[in-house]
């Protein structure tokens, strides 16, 4: 995978960036969940090079925790929102201009998709995804 990688035009339709659960439930709270999904869009490689097993790991997103967080605001009656990425293409508990935002959790890993890298060194998978959103 070199280069640059173009998001298809239809690319945030086929693959919408979060998920809002019971958007009109009454509840006064929403519940968000970061890590949801291990979704990788096809655009970016669909599995960045990783076999299926790392790609059920913790190291592609928090497993349960879109279950949990869907229980949690069912019981208390609100929405929740989700987002639909791997933290391998982005973390969105960091904000735009972090330079681990797209690949804190990659880099953790050596593997054909995205070569290792230190911390704050160049923006692989996620970086594409950010500069695809901005």
């Amino acid at each position: 995978m070199g280069g640059a990688m173009t998001p298809r035009p239809d690319s945030f339709v086929t693959h919408p960036a979060y998920e809002v659960a019971d958007p009109d439930a009454p509840g006064p709270w929403v519940v968000t969940c970061d890590h949801a999904s291990n979704a990788v869009p096809d655009w970016l490689g669909g599995d960045l090079g990783l076999p299926p097993e790392d790609m059920a790991r913790h190291i592609a997103y928090d497993v349960g925790a879109a279950g949990l967080a869907r229980g949690l605001a069912r019981r208390l009656g609100s929405p929740a929102i989700l987002a639909r990425f791997s933290r391998l293409v982005i973390d969105p508990n960091r904000g735009r201009d972090d330079p681990d935002a797209g690949d804190a959790a990659l880099r953790r890993l050596d593997h054909p998709g995205e070569p290792a890298r230190g911390p704050g060194r160049g923006r692989g998978a996620g970086g594409a995804a950010l500069s695809a959103l901005s």
